[in-house]
């Protein structure tokens, strides 16, 4: 036999014994590359043989990593309890070689802390972080709760990434979010309260200081996008003359808001060195607004930097912001923005010491305030927490009693959905995307 006749049956040789092999380990002569498996629901239906037409029902503990005894077209077989085993459909389960968790630190309990968000896409959770305001990169979905959680959490790593930022490297993960039964079902009865809009309260300092800065600063509150999530506005001004002092204007169609006079000429304005009288502003607003209101109430002040902190002669030089106590609703917001380029602290300090607010939140004059504010406004309008309070806590509730962090779609309305489904499920999970704060969350 000839040398190339020799290593033409050596060929063949092999060939036959990988063959052979291969019959004799069916039907787990398949990858063994993942040897481990996260369910993706509960509970799940399992069998004694692939492909069998029977089956029971098994329940799977969220965030175990079950071991992988073999694996067959469509189906793997788990270790699902001490020494047994029994066959899942693949698609039941997520698969991955060295099981990673995404646990929650000692941070995560706190209440003060910020709320944690997710995106649907790797590449919009890498564009948010290169830029915020990009409005296509916006989180889909938002943590909710009222007072710290009082579990830990341990959630499944499917995959992992890392954004260069200002050189530092920020870790990214896809993550296993469960969903329970009932949380779902307390999602599906409450989401009627969820088409909320938001009540505008406008206190606005038009005197000579603001003349030109205003016009261009109120662009922020006429942008159309946020314009339709704005049930009605009311306006109150404030340093219109030495005579008028403020003047609550009343109700102004938000579209006519851009087009609104608040200069008005043949009138003697306060002088440039003046300081506004802000309390005056918010009193008479207090006066003029209705004491019923269906929208969710959301305060911007704009003014110069220059205020006074207490009433004037016309209302009370005892009024002062530390003891006026405006009529706006539970659950207010305001946003103080400083409209004016001249320094000074005032206006903050009149925004620190103003009671009744859920949150106060602070703008510095630049020459990007009106998309800063525009921004700002359009994150209230879609925040949760400008639904129904009741509906919030329903859903909180039924999710923190199972210990899972209850979170909801970033723009909440009647046609609003959780992701995903899993119809008889005790729970289900999905995948999402977030950043790792590294004063909440730790892998394991």
């Amino acid at each position: 036999m000839t040398n190339a006749q020799q290593s033409s049956a050596q060929r063949i040789a092999g060939l036959f014994m990988v063959a052979v092999l291969c019959l004799w380990c069916t039907p787990s002569c398949v990858s063994q590359a993942a040897t481990y498996a996260f369910a993706n629901a509960s509970p799940i239906r399992v069998y004694d043989r692939p492909a069998s037409s029977g089956g029971r029902n098994e329940n799977f503990e969220f965030g175990k990593a079950y071991e992988v005894d073999q694996q067959a077209p469509g189906y793997v077989k788990l270790r699902i309890s001490s020494g047994t085993t029994a066959y899942v459909r693949s698609a039941d389960v997520t698969l991955v070689t060295s099981p990673q968790w995404l646990a929650t630190t000692s941070g995560y309990n706190r209440t003060e802390r910020e709320v944690i968000r997710f995106w649907n896409s790797q590449k919009k959770l890498k564009e948010f972080l290169a830029h915020s305001t990009t409005p296509g990169s916006q989180w889909d979905y938002e943590e909710y709760f009222e007072s710290a959680p009082l579990f830990h959490l341990r959630l499944p790593v499917t995959q992992s990434d890392k954004v260069s930022l200002q050189g530092r490297e920020v870790p990214i993960v896809s993550a296993m979010m469960p969903i329970s039964r009932e949380m779902y079902r307390a999602f599906d009865s409450q989401r009627s309260g969820f088409d909320k809009k938001i009540d505008l309260h406008l206190v606005v300092d038009v005197s000579g200081s603001t003349r030109d800065f205003l016009e261009r600063a109120i662009g922020g509150v006429t942008r159309t996008s946020f314009r339709d999530r704005v049930n009605v506005a009311f306006v109150t001004t404030f340093g219109i003359s030495r005579d008028e002092k403020s003047s609550f204007r009343g109700k102004v169609a938000p579209k006519d808001l851009a087009a609104f006079a608040w200069h008005r000429r043949g009138i003697s304005q306060t002088a440039g060195d003046e300081r506004g009288p802000i309390v005056d502003g918010l009193a008479a607003m207090n006066r003029g607004i209705p004491a019923n209101s269906s929208g969710a109430p959301v305060l911007v002040v704009m003014s110069a930097a220059d205020v006074e902190f207490s009433g004037s002669a016309a209302i009370s030089k005892s009024l002062t912001i530390e003891n006026l106590m405006l009529k706006l609703p539970a659950g207010a917001v305001a946003i103080f923005a400083q409209i004016t380029p001249e320094p000074g602290d005032d206006l903050r300090y009149v925004s620190q010491r103003l009671r009744g607010m859920s949150h106060v939140y602070y703008l510095e004059y630049s020459e990007t305030l009106a998309d800063d504010l525009a921004a700002n406004l359009m994150r209230l309008a879609e925040t949760p927490k400008f639904a129904a309070a009741k509906a919030m806590n329903a859903i909180a509730s039924t999710a923190h009693s199972k210990n899972m962090m209850a979170f909801l779609p970033r723009v909440l309305t009647s046609t609003a959905n959780l992701p995903g489904s899993a119809a008889g499920a005790d729970w289900y999970a999905i995948r999402l995307w977030l950043a790792v704060d590294p004063l909440i969350w730790q892998v394991e």
